[in-house]
């Protein structure tokens, strides 16, 4: 499915290239067309390389290679849930800035994951390829899989499996390893916090739900089911701060990067 989702991703971008070259060309003067129309047929070609490629590659796949996708070879961790979502171990440790991870050269803090999915699902589908890198931050959050409020549940259990997979996996490879939390409805409070110990230090973001009122409202909601179920002694968040959260104690705040990042362009 994945491959064939790719394929199609990949006709959707030559098509993208296509109507972007043609508008382009129509607004300009004769003297770059023709290089520019090369350029065009350049990159359709590339993507039909990969295309190519890529469906070559699908034939060739066992069963046993599936599998690994899914990471279904690498075993499954004790869990005391019925959804089999793994069990982490409490990690304690220092943390003097969130990272965001791979996104710059820095190393000196502990990684976060509060991006967008794509840049760090390679940290799933190709587990042990991450390893390495991950070991040289002072320690990572669990990679924050999206929950949207318009998935299907089985997908947001599925999202939450992920997380607590990852982090067990690495926590077996000697990262330590701090659990972020995500939730969206009410619906996803019987698996949301899942996997995760009591009276443990947890990491929760709010970036995306400022200047939406019901966004607020869910997080909220959520923020505060959490508490009731895990009873965490410390919270890191990573975000801009809400009012709705002041008079909570034992929060740790952290500015996202956009934030530093404008603060140093002077913006």
């Amino acid at each position: 499915m994945w491959f064939s989702a790719m394929i199609k991703s990949l006709f959707d971008c030559i098509s993208q290239i296509a109507r972007y070259g043609q508008t382009k060309i129509e607004n300009q003067e004769a003297s770059s067309i023709i290089q520019d129309k090369e350029d065009l047929e350049k990159a359709g070609n590339y993507a039909e390389q990969i295309i190519e490629i890529a469906q070559k590659y699908k034939s060739s796949m066992s069963w046993r290679d599936l599998l690994n996708v899914q990471n279904v070879e690498k075993g499954f961790f004790a869990s005391s849930n019925s959804y089999g979502i793994p069990d982490i171990i409490p990690d304690e440790f220092d943390v003097k800035e969130l990272i965001p991870y791979r996104v710059d050269s820095n190393r000196n803090g502990t990684a976060h994951f509060f991006l967008d999915d794509y840049r760090f699902e390679r940290c799933w589908k190709n587990a042990d390829s991450q390893i390495e890198e991950l070991k040289k931050y002072d320690g990572v959050l669990s990679p924050d899989f999206s929950m949207y409020t318009n998935y299907p549940e089985a997908f947001q259990i599925w999202q939450v499996y992920r997380n607590r997979w990852c982090a067990a996996y690495w926590q077996s490879k000697g990262i330590k390893v701090i659990p972020t939390i995500s939730w969206s409805t009410e619906s996803s409070y019987k698996y949301a916090f899942l996997g995760i110990p009591k009276n443990s230090v947890v990491a929760i973001g709010t970036v995306g739900i400022l200047n939406d009122k019901n966004a607020e409202k869910l997080f909220m909601q959520g923020f505060k089911e959490m508490l009731k179920q895990l009873e965490p002694k410390h919270i890191l968040i990573y975000g801009n701060r809400l009012t709705e959260l002041e008079g909570y104690k034992n929060l740790q705040w952290f500015e996202p990067y956009t934030s530093k990042w404008n603060k140093k362009k002077g913006r």
